[in-house]
């Protein structure tokens, strides 16, 4: 059995062995269940050698039979209860006071230390048993079942391919309707095509979404430098039925600033399905020109369940006399066109036109244009049209009146979002200049923007034979809806990640925050856990290094979901669907934290640890490289996962409460119970912060950095103690955490200080800033002796914070990093980053 944290005791050792009683009558008792020999008995106490001596006296065969095994049952019977007293002891606690194992010393770097601590009152891997009981995650609704129809509906199109430059689709699993912009020069030789179409960090461009509301309306720009053309995408949508109609508008502009180099462009349009079983797809022509382009409109229809009958035009302006250059390709997986169409484009042209030919068995329309700066293009969208119109006549005029909707809607859905901006979060009533309220604003539309629609299977590690593959996928694909990091280098979801996201999206539509974060906790196998990086499908894995994509069911991540639903629930006024979907979260979440609580235990009670470590790694922490035992073992005790798993317990207690279940006691005692361990094991008073413990050195792991403030983040500190002010020195320090740019992750005088990747050992993250920010604001709202401390801290790094972002902000063309220099505070890492570098938003509307 695994008991790590029961020693037993020597009850007795018999001459001549140093072994104790207890442990020889083990060995005998295992050796003797696997079959071998077991060691010539040793001498037994007096009383029994005085029984076996008078076995030559003749006696009944029954009590000869009894008196010559007495010392075998002896053994068996004392190591029969020396097993159920040590299970039993490991499940209940009734030998505490036999306990001289790690968890119940203080280990404080301190003369004391060494001495017995009061031992733990509540066993929280017992506790989880009983919680088992109020779950019934078989029971919950599914994601139709608790949004329904008409949700779907409005939310069935957008700009969920946040991998590509710009791009449409449906959210319908194997059903989608794919849409995909890419663009050339024109003038470049065929061998030199430089195909514009997936987000790239070595294409250079600057893209930027300035408008996006998350429904129905975005606006972005793009700037190619080296083409010389800057581009701006409009997307209006009519919501309706079946996911209504849409349009886009394209335009371009010149940037060379010279009449003689207009830039000339190949700019193309695709529009494909991949399952031709369930729907169809074809070009919308009575009779097809031989191998020239089409005049005029050229339009697709076709049909799928979730769209109907539907129908889509790309429309040529009046003044253009040129057609429209076209192709009809089988492909399987649509998102591999341009794959496809590297392959087919003409060698020996100089503008490598397309073939103006349809393959049997097309499901992809590719429509090319060439244009010179300044132009404009413009597609619509008009679904379940068959049912909504009795005529193409009728058809044709619903494409025409959305062409006419771009020109009023665009402007007006701009002065609506600069409305609800500002009724959102406050940023002119704070004083913010226009470049400022600039900033917030595209930080913000770049993470909506930034919203995909995936769909796959996940690859799961699984042990099987060196020969054979690692892993296998998981038993049936899955849906996500996700906010991504980074729409060039991060395009997928995160487990670490999203929870930040969704602290800003749920303040702005809660609706759609709900069905996301549903998405995830669907995400969850049987046992409650939810891989930590979401590789759904061919074309996320396309953007993913190989070894990076296989997910490992014992490895972990922050559990960072919880952290918008106890939002939720602190901004009040619930609605019945609110109450419906907390309570179909509440058995999904408790589901996930039974898993955290089994499979992250740590090797002494109430103790947990970050599984998948590697050398410097320890990527499920979500702190990469952060500096942990300097011998990686299964000893080690990590602070900050223990804090993830308070501040877990604490928002499954007020779900609990705002939702009436009454029977569910467990979340509170065991949240109590590991505050209790936190202050009792971990507090080193020798470098008076919070440290993770080596259990193979028996020393404390004395670094200081973001796991030294994790449990200040969660206010675990009381206002009185002054632990808390040992904690916010950490944060004054300009040796320690303190810069004029943001809190570090590693304290400058640390030895590990910019070293290995220097990623989590010294730069400054926007995301743990924010949840610093976070507790000192309520740690100086509060009535404690270090309030007015906590209150200078949080003016100065929230000042130093914003002014950082905003300098980068101005020099760097607009974009937010992934991280922040500690010595510096240039951005560094990757760019453009929405993510929770977006968290600014808040930070400037203090938000919290």
């Amino acid at each position: 059995f695994d008991c790590p944290s029961i020693k037993l005791v020597p009850c007795g050792k018999q001459k001549g062995s140093t072994k104790p009683l207890t442990g020889l009558l083990l060995d005998q008792v295992m050796k003797r269940a696997k079959g071998q020999p077991a060691p010539a008995p040793a001498k037994t106490p007096n009383v029994i050698r005085e029984i076996q001596k008078s076995k030559r006296t003749k006696g009944p065969s029954v009590f000869r039979i009894v008196t010559q095994n007495l010392s075998l049952l002896a053994t068996v019977g004392v190591a029969v209860l020396a097993v159920y007293v040590a299970w039993g002891a490991y499940n209940n606690g009734w030998l505490e006071f036999l306990d001289f194992s790690n968890d119940a010393i203080i280990r404080d770097g301190s003369p004391q230390s060494g001495k017995r601590a009061n031992r733990a009152r509540l066993d929280v891997q017992s506790t989880a048993n009983e919680i088992e009981k109020i779950i019934a995650v078989e029971g919950t609704p599914t994601w139709k079942e608790l949004f329904g129809d008409a949700h779907q509906d409005e939310l069935l199109w957008g700009t969920y391919r946040p991998q590509l430059y710009f791009g449409l689709r449906t959210r319908s699993g194997t059903d989608s309707i794919l849409f995909g912009m890419m663009w050339y020069e024109a003038t470049a030789g065929p061998f030199k095509i430089q195909i514009r179409h997936v987000t790239k960090t070595e294409d250079g461009l600057d893209f930027q979404w300035t408008y996006h509301n998350g429904r129905d309306f975005g606006e972005q720009y793009i700037n190619d430098t080296k083409v010389g053309i800057e581009f701006t995408t409009s997307f209006v949508k009519v919501p309706g039925p079946r996911g209504g109609d849409w349009a886009v508008r394209v335009r371009g502009r010149s940037t060379t600033g010279s009449d003689d180099k207009i830039p000339k462009i190949s700019l193309m349009f695709y529009v494909g399905i991949e399952n031709q079983q369930h729907g169809s797809i074809s070009l919308d022509v009575d009779t097809l020109p031989i191998h020239r382009p089409i005049t005029g409109i050229a339009t697709v229809v076709g049909q799928t369940p979730d769209t109907g009958d539907f129908s889509m035009s790309f429309h040529e302006p009046k003044k253009s006399s040129k057609g429209t250059y076209f192709s009809g390709v089988a492909i399987n997986e649509v998102w591999q066109v341009e794959k496809h169409l590297r392959l087919i484009l003409p060698k020996g042209s100089r503008r490598a036109q397309l073939e103006n030919i349809i393959h049997p068995d097309s499901n992809t329309f590719v429509f090319q244009k060439f244009k010179s700066a300044p132009f404009e293009a413009d597609v619509t969208f008009v679904g379940n049209a068959k049912r909504r119109f009795s005529t193409p006549n009728e058809i044709a005029n619903a494409h025409q009146n959305l062409v006419k909707l771009l020109d009023s809607r665009v402007e007006e859905a701009k002065q609506q979002f600069d409305q609800r901006f500002e009724e959102t979060f406050h940023l002119k009533q704070k004083g913010y200049n226009a470049d400022q309220l600039r900033m917030a604003q595209t930080a913000f539309c770049n993470l909506i923007g930034g919203i995909g629609y995936f769909y796959g299977h996940n690859r799961i590690h699984i042990q099987r034979p060196p020969n054979e593959p690692q892993w296998g996928l998981s038993g049936h694909p899955h849906a996500l809806f996700t906010g991504t990091p980074s729409r060039s280098y991060f395009p997928r979801g995160f487990l670490w990640d999203e929870g930040f996201h969704q602290l800003i999206i749920g303040n702005w539509d809660k609706e759609i925050s709900k069905d996301m974060l549903y998405h995830w906790l669907s995400l969850m196998n049987r046992d409650g856990w939810i891989p930590r990086e979401q590789i759904l499908g061919g074309e996320a894995e396309s953007r993913v290094p190989p070894e990076f994509i296989v997910q490992n069911p014992e490895y972990a991540n922050p559990p960072t979901l919880y952290l918008p639903l106890e939002a939720m629930i602190a901004r009040g006024s619930l609605s019945q669907h609110d109450l419906r979907f907390l309570r179909a979260s509440f058995q999904k979440l408790a589901q996930n934290y039974l898993w955290y609580l089994r499979s992250q235990r740590g090797p002494v009670r109430n103790s947990f640890r970050w599984r998948g470590a590697h050398g410097n790694h320890t990527l499920p922490s979500g702190l990469d490289d952060y500096p942990r035992a300097a011998e990686r073992s299964e000893l080690e005790e990590h602070v900050d996962l223990l804090t993830w798993m308070i501040m877990s317990s604490n928002v499954l207690d007020k779900i609990a409460k705002a939702i009436d279940v009454y029977d569910a006691p467990q979340f509170k005692a065991i949240e109590q119970e590991l505050i209790h361990t936190l202050q009792e094991r971990y507090w080193n008073s020798r470098t008076n912060s919070f440290c993770d413990y080596d259990g193979t050195k028996n020393v404390f792991v004395e670094h200081l950095g973001y796991v030294s403030l994790f449990p200040m983040l969660f206010g675990l500190i009381p206002v009185d103690s002054p632990r808390l002010n040992h904690v916010l020195d950490l944060m004054e320090n300009a040796s320690l955490l303190h810069s004029s740019f943001g809190l570090r992750s590693l304290a400058r005088s640390d030895d590990m200080f910019g070293t290995v990747d220097n990623y989590w050992r010294g730069p400054i993250w926007v995301n743990i800033n924010y949840l610093s920010l976070r507790a000192l604001n309520r740690y100086y709202t509060s009535d404690g002796p270090y309030a007015e401390r906590a209150k200078n801290i949080y003016s100065n790094l929230r000042r130093n914070l914003i002014g950082n972002l905003y300098k980068n902000w101005k020099k760097n063309g607009g974009d937010l990093y992934e991280n922040y220099n500690a010595i510096s505070g240039s951005g560094q890492g990757q760019h453009p980053f929405a993510g929770w570098t977006s968290l600014l938003v808040l930070i400037m509307a203090e938000m919290y």
